[in-house]
């Protein structure tokens, strides 16, 4: 039989062995806090979120996608929508992209700042815990699976311990203060030893996924060509005509698109698709001019004359190019 770990004598020489947890008044209200945190949504777009943090990365991205996509996929989500309302709505949806096309960067950029976000969190809760649990964190979970079996006890003895050797100071009766010696019995931290573990698994399977993640739409901004393909796994088949090149420029519209996928029926997004790739690439370049500039006439010599001699000036809200 052994003694206790951290159960015995000591001298005033051996003061450099004794350690003071001072995070115990803060456990109660970090699991509380945790507890919110820490289930992450796996896709943002979708009304899957939870925890504090995670939802104000929710809310975050919900106030920049300001509804886009609900209002641009109207009835088509519905497959039994009527022919007529359903090949209108579709005309229009096609004309807005090639209407708005390359306007969408920042609407694709905002998506990806919010994963990067999420990762970034799921990394400052391991360092904060880490440090709140006196910089024991990083490894309790690794020392705890692949340790011995006698350093995977001590291990947690030493974060958590069960039962300490406590110095309490009673005062006599003539008021003259005493040092007793004595054990403190720690119970909850039988419980506690087993929910930062869990907690360990949790927030590093979190960080991985999350990594996992950023690299993934990284790669979907850098690359053109896999951003096609993804659109042809949609579609379970290729994509002809045109290719969508004049859409695939942007990751922005490419996203939007994407968006739209998991928003609309199948079949009215493969409309969509099959519209986008049979315009030609000079018609889908085309803009009305009026959209892009404001223009007027200038005055002549002879009407600028003749406003100064009548004094008959034009309306001051008259727009000049």
């Amino acid at each position: 039989m052994y003694r206790y770990e951290g159960i015995g004598p000591y001298s005033q020489g051996d003061k450099g062995d004794i350690v003071f947890h001072s995070y115990y008044q803060w456990i109660s209200l970090l699991l509380f806090v945790q507890g919110k945190w820490n289930i992450e949504s796996v896709n943002i777009s979708r009304n899957e979120f939870s925890g504090l943090f995670y939802y104000l990365s929710h809310l975050w991205w919900t106030q920049m996608e300001n509804h886009t996509i609900k209002h641009l996929r109207m009835d088509l989500f519905d497959p039994s929508l009527d022919g007529e309302k359903k090949v209108e709505q579709l005309n229009k949806l096609t004309d807005y992209f090639v209407k708005y096309r390359g306007r969408h960067h920042l609407y694709g950029l905002r998506y990806f700042y919010v994963v990067v976000f999420n990762a970034c969190h799921v990394l400052v809760d391991i360092i904060v815990t880490h440090y709140i649990l006196n910089r024991n964190f990083l490894t309790y979970g690794w020392n705890y699976t692949f340790s011995s079996k006698i350093n995977r006890i001590r291990i947690q003895d030493q974060v958590f311990p069960k039962m300490s050797k406590c110095n309490l100071h009673l005062f006599g009766p003539s008021g003259t203060r005493q040092r007793w010696d004595g054990f403190c019995v720690l119970p909850m931290n039988i419980l506690n030893d087993k929910i930062f573990l869990v907690l360990w698994y949790w927030y590093f399977v979190l960080l991985i996924l999350s990594s996992i993640s950023v690299l993934y739409w990284l790669y979907h901004m850098m690359s053109p060509k896999y951003r096609l393909k993804h659109i042809e796994k949609h579609l379970k088949g290729q994509v002809k005509g045109n290719r969508l090149k004049f859409l695939n420029k942007h990751f922005g519209d490419w996203f939007l698109l994407h968006q739209l996928y998991k928003n609309l029926d199948f079949n009215n997004f493969t409309q969509l698709v099959s519209n986008l790739c049979s315009m030609e690439e000079e018609e889908a370049s085309k803009l009305r001019r009026s959209e892009r500039f404001v223009t007027c006439d200038l005055p002549s010599e002879e009407d600028e004359n003749k406003w100064y001699k009548t004094k008959e000036f034009p309306n001051k809200n008259t727009i000049w190019s």
